[in-house]
């Protein structure tokens, strides 16, 4: 996993919005199966990956520009 020194302004807002959208999508009688990885590990990734020095449009940026209007358009 590659991480950037500094982090971007939304990383753990964004870290904690996608835990909640995941933990709020699963059943809650399913528990995560042994040797699961925990949803922040996810999140990690993710961000990790959108903060890679190749990316030029794809950045964390555009990533909350979406999410905000995905916000939006479902209020």
């Amino acid at each position: 996993m590659v991480m950037r020194k500094t982090r971007h302004p939304a990383h753990d807002g964004l870290r904690e919005r996608w835990t909640r959208t995941l933990l709020a999508l699963r059943r809650p009688e399913a528990a995560l199966p042994a040797g699961t990885s925990s949803p922040y590990a996810y999140a990690d990734d993710l961000l990790a990956r959108w903060t890679e020095p190749h990316r030029r449009y794809h950045t964390t940026d555009h990533l909350v520009a979406v999410l905000d209007r995905i916000g939006l358009l479902s209020a």
